[in-house]
């Protein structure tokens, strides 16, 4: 059962995480633990310029201070010019990290008039979850599609694009996303697959959630816990606004990953006066150690974005309950 303090504390001062570009502006972290090593993946987004958001990994003996330790960043880019990437998310299993993450390709001419008609526009098409493997964080493996949303399907009304992919392990391999038509309040879905191996997934189902009163899911992370249930922080927008007013982050629990239930009362909000993260949220990550919660948020003040990290004064859950991404070297 849970026992929470909420919300929790905000950083009084982002971390320094280096980014590729020279910005040190980062968001959209996830983070896995092996052994004593905290690695990190994150995009640069430099005053929000997205041709700047490609997958970068920094490491950390104590999860404060970051270091590229010989990794060449950013370890995925675009291929093309009329693609992007972004929403990165890491796995360790088995000797080797497995990077998920969105690329995204945009719409030409006449996609852009054909969705301006039918008052559905968004600039991008087509969406799909791309995966490389490292056993070193400095050597990967050539990009694979996975799972992908849009292409010709998109010039149809009620076709989603994916965002925020969060993948676990315990024996298989789990996913999560959510389904949107664009950054505004269009009532974003959630989904979720199995895989054996990281590379073919099951058909997706439908996740049941609810959000509180006027809140819009958007970005999530899911961790699965040593007791067997699932915890999960989403950064949420008002419905009056769009996917860049994110003020709050929530948490939410589930026995199966499948039916949640989301705690009311924010998990954490944005700070007051002129703050580093008084402007805004965004996607965040977690771990669980010793039963308490430990987070690493992003945050936004006057176009800037850096990634904050705070923990709960008291435990969660018992103090032998961790999260599954903490694990041992192997």
């Amino acid at each position: 059962m849970i026992r929470l303090k909420i919300p929790l504390k905000n950083a009084s001062k982002p971390l320094l995480i280096p980014t590729f570009e020279g910005s040190d502006q980062a968001v959209h972290p996830d983070i896995v633990k092996v052994g004593r090593k905290y690695v990190l993946t994150f995009t640069p987004y430099p005053f929000s310029n997205e041709l700047y958001e490609n997958p970068s990994i920094v490491v950390s003996n104590d999860g404060i201070s970051w270091y590229e330790d010989g990794i060449k960043n950013p370890v995925a880019r675009p291929k093309a010019d009329d693609e992007l990437t972004s929403d990165p998310d890491i796995v360790y299993t088995n000797g080797r990290f497995y990077l998920f993450y969105i690329n995204w390709k945009w719409g030409g001419k006449f996609f852009k008039k054909a969705r301006a008609l039918m008052k559905q526009y968004t600039k991008q098409y087509f969406s799909a979850i791309n995966l490389i493997v490292s056993r070193d964080l400095k050597n990967w493996s050539h990009p694979l599609q996975i799972v992908k949303s849009g292409g010709f399907s998109s010039f149809f009304p009620f076709t989603r694009l994916i965002v925020s992919p969060s993948v676990t392990w315990d024996r298989i391999f789990r996913m999560w996303y959510v389904k949107v038509f664009g950054c505004t309040n269009t009532q974003p879905r959630m989904y979720y697959r199995e895989s054996f191996d990281g590379i073919k997934w099951s058909r997706e189902k439908k996740v049941f959630i609810e959000m509180p009163r006027n809140e819009v899911l958007w970005h999530i992370d899911v961790e699965k816990l040593s007791n067997g249930s699932y915890l999960m922080i989403i950064a949420a927008y008002p419905q009056s606004a769009n996917c860049g007013k994110v003020k709050r982050l929530y948490l939410a629990l589930s026995d199966d990953g499948l039916k949640w239930t989301v705690f009311k009362e924010p998990l954490l909000t944005t700070s007051t006066g002129e703050s580093w993260d008084s402007d805004g949220l965004y996607r965040s990550t977690f771990t669980i150690e010793d039963g308490k919660i430990h987070l690493w948020y992003t945050g936004l003040k006057n176009e800037v974005w850096r990634i904050g990290y705070t923990v709960s004064e008291t435990p969660l859950f018992s103090e032998n309950v961790y999260s599954l991404n903490v694990v041992e070297a192997k």
